[in-house]
Parts: C-alpha cells; structure tokens; sequence
C-alpha cells in the first residue's frame, strides 16, 4: 500500500470518525439545555475529576466527568453534590464531548425503567462487557429476550423457593465463623486482622456451589483450593474496573471494547465458569430422564421450568449456561458487598451494634425455648431491626450506584420536579433523541431524593 492510499484510508477514517462525534453529540440538543457541571475534559467528560494518572494539563485536555463515577474515594461523592447544585437532572458530559442526561429524579426513572417497556435498552458497551463474562443471560439480555428468560426464571426465586436455602446457608456461614475464630485464637499474641470482604465473597461463592442439587464443592473457603473457578475470580472484577486509565475509558466508549489483557481474563472466566455449568446442567438433565424429581436448587428449578417450557420458547443450552454464570456473578459480587458494608457500618456505630445483637439474641432464646436448634424463615421476618439495618444498609451503599440506558427512539421523558435550565427556565420534561446516552444514579437516588428509606417500621434507623 502506498503513501496516497495510507493517506486517503487515514482521511476516510478521520472524515467517519467526525461524522460519529457529529451525530453523537447533535442528539443531546434537547438535553443540553440542562444545567450541569463543567466538563474538565474532551476525552472523557465529566468522568475524570479524580485523575491521578496523567499530569494536571494532559488530564485537563484527555479526561472529563466519567472518572467522577469511576476514580473516586466513595462512591457517588461528586453526583451527590451534583444533584444539591444542579437538581435531580441535569447533563453532563461523556466521552468526545457527548451529552449525557444524568437522573436521579423518581418519575424520570420510573418511566425509562418500568412505564416504557424495552424503549430504553442497556448500553451497547455495557452488554457487550456482560456478554465476555456471562454470556447472553438475563443481565445481558433486552426486549423480549429478556422478557423470555425472566419467565423461565421468576419461579426459581419465589419466595418459597429462597426459604428452603435457609439450612444450607447456615451451614456454610458456620463454618467460615468458625475458620474466623481459628485464625483469632492463632494470633492471641499479636493483633489479628481479616480481610472480611475477601472471606464473604467466598463464602458467597461457596453457598452458591452448595445451592445446587448435585452438591458442587467450589471449597472457596479452603486456602488450598485448586477448583478453576475460584482461581479466576480472585480480584477479577477490582481489577477490571478499579480505576481505570482516561485512555481504557475513551476506548471502551468508542469503540465498546476493552484492552486484550482484560479480555483474555474474562475468556478464562467465562470458560471456568461455563465448565463448570456444562457439569451441573448435564447432571440435572440426567437426573430429570432417570425419573428423579429433580433439584430444589436455583439451577436445578431453572432447568425443570425450562424443560416444563413449550419448545418454542424453551432455553438452549447456551443460554442456561449463561443464567448459570449470570447467578455466579449476581449473587457472589452483591452478597458479599452488602455484608461488608453492614459490618463496616455496624463497626462505627457500637450502640446500633449493642442494640441488635440484643435483639438476635432475645429471639434466639426463644426458638430455644421452642425446641428449635436454630433460627427458622419466620424468626428472622419477626426482628424488624435486623431487616432495619439491612434495608439502610442496601439503601445508602447499594452493590450497583448507576447504571446507563439509551433511547432507542425519539422520547419525551418526564420529571417528578421541574428543572432548571440554562437560560433559567423550568421545564417538566425533556426531550431525547434516538440513540441519547442515560446515566440512572440510584444511590443518588437513595441518598438525595428526599431519603426515602430514612426510617423502617418506626425505628428512624439512618446511617447518614
């Protein structure tokens, strides 16, 4: 290839390129009339007000509001103050100077969530980093796919199905008190610290091995452990998202893909993982022929729905295998997040801590008294401070603080309050064009808009 033809391919290129930033940013005209912070950057918008990884001036020119989500001490520190300047909506800049409606306002997210059906999808680059790590499950899946696999699904997660788990989680939780307890009385001469977060998430892991009706053994909770799913998902996702460069934020945006070193480390997840469900599948397959009535598991109830399903509309083996990582990834990365976060808060509050030990003991005593030896489905539903402390907890550190969506069509999106504009107008809604970027901040949500689980059952519980 010569120079003129390098030249007019580098031309063409650069000519297309434009053309996206062009039409990319000509669709936030409706959403630019909002207030918003300004956009210390180009690259990436108003997702780098935390860059500590270029030098101020590069930063300035190659970074921009979305490090604000990604680069921060806590979570949602800058939208918090967002939404006290600016209001419950407002825009901000994404990456290449792109305009994103960033929302936290009740009505606004009811209506892009629930009201308007599948007409504001996942994000392409979201789906697209779900699918190297799950496979096209329900996390991943839009319209009516996903429709599909969460009829399949809902049975699995009825509320009596999750209270036969009970016995099963109980057992593992002991067991990893007990491993706590051996590593104290070991270090009595020195002072003994454990890296809670790291155990939960694999006695989350371990729980959810045991959940299936085959008794799979990730033995998560053994430092020895040699099982292949264990090995890749240590630090797996701290790794992938824990501060990103400017530069990985910009490319994952434009392009939907990330650098091959985080790809290959979701290949052998997914592979592990896949593994690992192909085993748990085909045993309940074969259980199900044998004529046996089958597990009473999350994956042995999918696999009996599914098989109940008209053939039509009934799961592939692919697909089952991605539900299998999608609860992998669902239940071992929440679980173990919001336990850490409960005893984090319950550690700085010592009289909350007093009061509902108290209360776990008082209702202990009497399950003894009873003849049970243990705490049964109804005795945890009857300690209303317990599900106080859980409740605040999921609402002032939720295991996902924002999540996006886009405007498949042309839309007009309410407001629950009138927001204000930049010519000082107030306006009710706003209007969107197809293909417009959504940033949803639900722990803004939580914790802004009028803290809407400031109290439970009468308590006034509020860690804030």
């Amino acid at each position: 290839m010569n120079s003129l033809h390098i030249f007019s391919l580098s031309g063409l290129i650069t000519a297309l390129w434009l053309c996206y930033l062009f039409r990319d940013r000509s669709r936030g005209a409706g959403v630019r009339q909002l207030l918003g912070p300004r956009s210390p950057s180009w690259l990436v918008g108003n997702f780098d007000l935390y860059s500590d990884k270029l030098p101020s001036l590069l930063s300035v020119i190659f970074s921009g509001n979305l490090r604000s989500f990604f680069c921060v001490e806590n979570v949602g520190d800058d939208d918090f103050n967002w939404l006290k300047t600016y209001g419950s909506s407002l825009c901000i800049k994404g990456p290449f100077g792109r305009n994103v409606l960033y929302t936290a306002d009740p009505r606004a997210m009811q209506y892009i969530l629930n009201t308007s059906g599948y007409r504001f999808p996942k994000s392409p680059e979201f789906r697209f980093l779900i699918e190297l790590v799950t496979g096209r499950g329900i996390i991943w899946a839009d319209g009516q796919q996903h429709a599909q696999q969460r009829r399949i699904m809902a049975p699995s997660f009825s509320q009596s199905s999750i209270k036969g788990f009970l016995p099963m989680f109980r057992e593992t939780t002991q067991r990893a008190i007990e491993m706590w307890q051996d590593l104290v009385l070991q270090d009595m001469k020195t002072s003994s610290v454990i890296d809670v977060n790291a155990w939960l998430g694999r006695l989350a892991l371990d729980i959810i091995g045991k959940g299936d009706s085959m008794h799979y053994e990730f033995n998560s909770l053994s430092n020895d452990s040699d099982n292949e799913v264990v090995k890749v998902y240590r630090s797996l996702f701290a790794d992938l998202h824990h501060k990103p460069s400017d530069y990985q934020l910009a490319f994952r945006d434009f392009c939907g893909y990330l650098p091959m070193w985080m790809i290959t480390r979701l290949r052998d997840y997914f592979k592990a993982t896949n593994r690992v469900g192909q085993t748990i599948i085909d045993r309940q397959l074969e259980s199900l022929a044998a004529g046996n009535e089958g597990g009473k598991d999350l994956m042995g109830l999918l696999v009996i729905n599914n098989c109940a399903q008209h053939e039509k509309i009934r799961l592939g083996n692919t697909e089952l295998l991605a539900q299998m990582t999608s609860l992998l990834l669902a239940g071992h990365d929440t679980v173990s997040s919001v336990v850490s976060w409960i005893l984090w808060e319950l550690s700085k509050i010592p009289a909350l801590q007093a009061q509902l030990r108290e209360e776990i003991i008082s209702t202990r005593n009497r399950a003894i008294q009873r003849g049970q030896d243990g705490l049964s489905n109804v005795d945890f539903d009857s300690m209303p401070y317990l599900l106080a402390v859980i409740k605040e907890t999921l609402r002032f550190h939720p295991p996902v603080p924002q999540i996006t969506r886009f405007a498949a069509d042309d839309e007009t999106t309410p407001f629950s309050m009138p927001q204000r504009t930049k010519d000082g107008g107030l306006v009710t809604e706003i209007s969107v064009s197809k293909g417009q970027r959504i940033m949803i901040g639900l722990a803004a949500y939580n914790r802004c808009v009028g803290e809407l689980l400031k109290s439970f059952s009468g308590l006034n519980l509020n860690f804030a």
